[in-house]
């Protein structure tokens, strides 16, 4: 068979990147190998053009930065399948940082060429990931549980990442490994530890019994669609009563979260139905601030609205499905009728297998 190849030439932020994420760790465990990374600078020579290996790492120079580069050498039981894991989370790596070459060539030597042919790229991967934000007050739980959440989820990587909020009021984490399946098991864990801690700390809940602030990212929306989901009747905002009757509590003073029920009772009657929250930042808590509380960046205006929703991840898909299908209709001109808090037409409507608007 083919001789698994025993090294991998990476650029110096690749390498520091596949450390701090713990995947070159994790790539070790899973393969029982050890990989020794050693850095190198451009020799004086030019390379040896029968040299395969000295070609890649001449390559891998030529793209440098810094002036040098990594060789990760793997020695140990499954080289070949350490080699393929490291492969796919350098080109994940390199798409996240920007680093993918314009010309086709792969940073890491990844890409290959044979004599004076072009360079041929191997595609790169976006990689499985999710995203998940929890309530700002358990912060220093979840940092201190962080290291049992990782040993229960050990074919991904579990990173806190910047909030991006002025306000403070949730943070939020990253997880990305090379399957969907191991990102979805990690998601499951994630959300009944996070959900066991917030009950501990007794954060506060929705009318439905889901915690504030507690959510998955289900996907993004262009602003243009996300407004149309809250077009209804403009001149006069909605209650924020629940379409139960049950009024929501009222968002903190400078909360994070988008006040989605003051145009429009959509978003109100599907947190009710499906018993989820749906999380949108608002535009006003987007940006950075310092140490100071000094703002240091904003947001983007008119930029996509991330979705996030407060449910079991299992059933995220499906609901999110339902408000991508709604933006759609709305776009095409589709009209709803509201039905009201108390849904008291409803039951007429639905006479005759719902044959209401058939004459």
């Amino acid at each position: 068979g083919k001789k698994a190849k025993n090294y991998i030439y990476v650029q110096t932020p690749i390498k520091e990147a596949l450390i701090s994420k713990h995947l070159m760790d994790r790539c070790q465990r899973t393969c029982q190998v050890t990989i020794t990374p050693q850095q190198f600078a451009r020799p004086p020579l030019p390379p040896d053009p029968n040299d395969i290996e000295e070609q890649e790492k001449y390559q891998a120079l030529d793209r440098s930065q810094d002036g040098t580069v990594w060789k990760l050498t793997i020695v140990g039981i499954d080289i070949l399948k350490a080699h393929n894991i490291l492969e796919k989370n350098v080109a994940y790596l390199e798409k996240q940082l920007g680093m993918v070459a314009s010309n086709g060539g792969a940073v890491n030597g990844v890409g290959t060429s044979s004599g004076g042919g072009a360079s041929t790229s191997v595609p790169v991967p976006s990689g499985p990931s999710a995203e998940v934000i929890f309530p700002r007050d358990i912060v220093d739980y979840v940092k201190k549980k962080l290291p049992v959440l990782r040993d229960k989820c050990r074919n991904v990587n579990i990173t806190f990442v910047p909030s991006e909020s002025k306000s403070k009021q949730f943070a939020k984490l990253v997880v990305d490994g090379t399957l969907q399946s191991d990102v979805d098991s990690a998601k499951e864990q994630l959300w009944r530890h996070l959900v066991s801690m917030c009950e501990e700390y007794k954060t506060p809940k929705s009318p439905s019994g889901v915690f504030l602030d507690l959510a998955f990212l289900a996907g993004e929306l262009s602003s243009t669609d996300f407004h149309l989901l809250l077009q209804y009747d403009k001149t006069r905002p909605t209650s924020t009563g629940t379409s139960n009757g049950t009024s929501t509590q009222p968002l903190r003073r400078h909360s994070a979260k988008e006040d989605l029920t003051r145009w429009s009772p959509f978003f109100t009657s599907f947190e009710s139905t499906q018993r989820c929250t749906v999380w949108v930042q608002s535009d006003e808590d987007k940006g950075r601030i310092d140490s100071t509380n000094r703002i240091v960046s904003e947001a983007v205006p008119n930029g996509p609205r991330k979705i996030y929703l407060g449910c079991e991840p299992k059933v995220i898909p499906k609901l999110w499905s339902f408000i991508v299908q709604r933006a759609a209709e709305v776009a095409r001109g589709v009209k709803y009728l509201y039905l009201g808090p108390d849904r008291l037409y409803q039951p007429m409507m639905m006479r005759n297998s719902g044959q209401f608007f058939e004459y």
